[in-house]
């Protein structure tokens, strides 16, 4: 069994990310979603269960062990079964302790592109435990393999068009930190009629997480909420004493309100936008940056989780 424990700031910055983000033949949506794995980064129950308590923490698969990354990844029966219908051992060796010695093991050990075929498997396992929880999907090893070998092809596919393109010069992970002295806090808001969440989480210029707010609040409309988020990563900056702060949010709109002229603020966010200017003298500098959603997925996910227990 692997121990779930969260790698340590020291091993991460020994993994061989240089390597690992040279391979030519792993998607980038994939080599993000493991760098958030390695990073301790997804919304396993485990993790969610730190900012909102009272919630089953169960295997979305085997509904017995407590889900932790390690456990629905690697150690779960139902996974495990998985890999070996895929032909590829998932047996970790004596010193293997975490998820991160065992990605460099097996990326050190690569036959046959079987380090590809395992990240893609673990990719649609994550893929497939969220279509249970959100969609009500069955189980399904084979609807696993099928889109692990779909995704492997297209792996191989542009591995063959790149051959001699460096890919960690071409590529750019899809979140990323923000660059020494700035602290970035990413926010977000779900909205149900008449209540909100809102979520902010803080990671400094090496990606290690640093604090967290959560909130849940009445609301007339998701505009209003995703101000609230973002007044909410304000406040997070604030408590933690942050100098130079980058707020980073899904919600054009939000940062188009605040960065423009306050005769264009919406009516119903007028007050709350004002509050985010005016909070801004509490710091030596702010940015604030819109994003495609799905670079914060981890935080979407656990803001939705706060609004479905509303």
């Amino acid at each position: 069994m692997l121990i779930n424990n969260a790698a340590s700031s020291s091993s991460i910055s020994a993994f061989p990310w240089k390597q690992f983000w040279s391979f030519k033949h792993i998607q980038p949506k994939i080599q993000i979603f493991i760098w958030k794995v390695i990073h301790n980064g997804i919304a396993v129950k485990r993790n969610i269960h730190r900012f909102v308590s009272g919630i089953n923490t169960n295997c979305s698969f085997c509904h017995q062990d407590e889900e932790s990354i390690a456990h629905l990844l690697i150690d779960c029966p139902w996974s495990r079964i998985v890999f070996e219908k895929a032909g590829l051992s998932v047996i970790a060796l004596p010193k293997v302790t975490n998820l991160f010695s065992l990605f460099a093991e097996w990326m050190e050990g690569d036959l046959n592109n079987d380090f590809v075929k395992r990240l893609c498997i673990m990719w649609n396992i994550w893929k497939l435990r969220n279509d249970i929880i959100f969609s009500n999907s069955n189980i399904s090893e084979d609807l696993v393999l099928k889109r692990s070998s779909q995704d492997f092809d297209l792996c191989m596919a542009d591995g063959v068009s790149d051959n001699n393109v460096n890919f960690s010069t071409t590529c750019n992970p899809s979140w990323y930190p923000a660059h020494y002295p700035y602290v970035k806090i990413n926010v977000d808001a779900a909205f149900v009629p008449n209540n909100a969440a809102a979520g902010a989480i803080a990671h400094d210029h090496n990606g290690r997480f640093v604090g967290c707010e959560t909130k849940t609040f009445e609301a007339t409309s998701s505009l209003l909420a995703e101000a609230v988020g973002c007044r909410l990563g304000m406040e997070l900056g604030k408590k933690f004493g942050f100098k130079k702060i980058i707020i980073e949010g899904d919600a054009t709109n939000i940062t188009s309100a605040i960065l423009g002229e306050v005769a264009n603020i919406p009516w119903s966010i007028r007050y709350v936008i004002l509050e985010i200017r005016d909070s801004v003298a509490l710091f030596d500098d702010v940015k604030f940056l819109s994003v495609p959603k799905v670079q914060i997925v981890w935080l979407i996910y656990c803001v939705n989780m706060l609004c479905m227990i509303l």
